[in-house]
């Protein structure tokens, strides 16, 4: 049996949905995902319900819930139907983003990871450097723990994958 979403969970999936909703539609606030209901997140709320036509009351209420919720699945939906540009190097069998190495994907890399911060609240603060540093790698290491793969700080194909379905799925849209 499904165990009910503690009051936190609850406001991290609010958050999500309206984060995800607020990149297609720069009217709405896009909160923080931190299971915090703060004036952010409350800001949020009352803009999607303004913009939506529903009572401007700032509560996410069945009604308001709902309606954020259905919008969710449609904008995920149609995402995961959309193309996932490939943006990972020409040999993707034998490659791997490593320490020390400095490219222009690793820019592509610690941007997601930036974005991925929003779900994964321990990663440390990336600078966008180009740059494969320490605490890349970390994050790459959280990022594989959370998602079940090795946890080897490199970014080969099946890591680089996983991120970017995150990023596309949970995180930007």
């Amino acid at each position: 049996m499904d165990q009910p979403l503690n009051l936190q969970d609850a406001i991290l999936n609010l958050q999500r949905y309206l984060r995800a909703i607020s990149f297609l539609d720069s009217r709405i606030t896009r909160p923080p995902v931190d299971g915090l209901f703060d004036t952010e997140t409350q800001k949020a709320v009352s803009d999607y319900q303004r913009t939506r036509g529903l009572p401007d009351t700032g509560i996410a209420d069945k009604a308001t819930w709902d309606a954020i919720f259905n919008e969710y699945l449609r904008v995920t939906e149609a995402q995961e139907r959309s193309p996932t540009p490939n943006f990972f190097p020409a040999n993707p069998e034998s490659y791997e983003a490593t320490l020390g190495e400095e490219h222009a994907f690793i820019i592509m890399i610690q941007l997601i990871l930036r974005e991925l911060s929003v779900i994964y609240d321990s990663f440390p603060e990336l600078e966008i450097s180009g740059i494969f540093d320490p605490p890349t790698e970390e994050a790459v290491r959280i990022f594989q723990r959370a998602s079940g793969l090795e946890d080897n700080g490199r970014v080969d194909l099946m890591t680089w994958n996983r991120m970017t379905r995150d990023f596309f799925n949970y995180a930007a849209f």
